[in-house]
């Protein structure tokens, strides 16, 4: 049986190692879904990690957003809509589990070339999609296609999620399956150089 999609971008498997507040700045103007990859960038502030190999700027994934409050977090949010201001400072902020060692499961895009059991161990980039306003949840997904042993690619693929596992053999590719990863190049992990 064919598996639909259910995008929600990456979301922390097994227990989440470490999670903290990070601003997002006034003038960034891009929404930000939970879920979605973010990199720090100049000035302690952090904006959506761009796909396609820009590893080792990424610190984690988001796990909710927050008003901005006099450069304080305030009260929960859905998502964060690009047009918000903020207080002047701080569009929001963001709470990310950014451990180097934190694994994630998130869905791949089933594009071009669909992951299968024989592809574990490789790395992959990923796509940001487009966050669903409603549920306030990322589009982020794994770029399938884009699967290789490449090491500055942004995902290293660790394993099918356990509930997938029925859904896929060694050899035959099975559409929008979910799988467990890890950050590639961490900007947190030892030995990588500051922003």
């Amino acid at each position: 049986m064919a598996r639909s999609s259910t995008k929600g971008g990456f979301r922390p498997f097994g227990p989440v190692l470490s999670a903290r507040m990070y601003p997002v700045a006034t003038t960034y103007g891009t929404a930000i879904f939970k879920g979605d990859l973010v990199k720090r960038v100049a000035g302690g502030t952090v904006e959506i990690f761009d796909a396609a190999g820009n590893a080792p700027t990424c610190i984690g994934a988001v796990l909710g957003v927050f008003e901005s409050v006099n450069q304080k977090p305030g009260i929960g949010k859905t998502y964060h809509v690009a047009s918000a201001t903020g207080d002047g400072t701080y569009a929001c902020y963001v709470l990310v589990a950014d451990h180097p060692d934190q694994l994630y499961y998130v869905e791949e895009d089933a594009v071009g070339d669909p992951l299968e059991l024989a592809d574990r161990g490789q790395n992959c980039d990923y796509a940001t999609g487009t966050g669903d306003t409603t549920t306030g949840l990322s589009g982020a997904v794994i770029d399938s296609s884009e699967h290789n042993t490449t090491a500055t690619t942004d995902l290293k693929i660790i394993d099918v999620y356990p509930e997938d596992y029925g859904e896929i053999s060694t050899t035959a590719e099975t559409s929008y399956v979910r799988w467990i990863v890890k950050i590639n190049a961490h900007a947190l992990a030892d030995n990588i150089a500051g922003i």
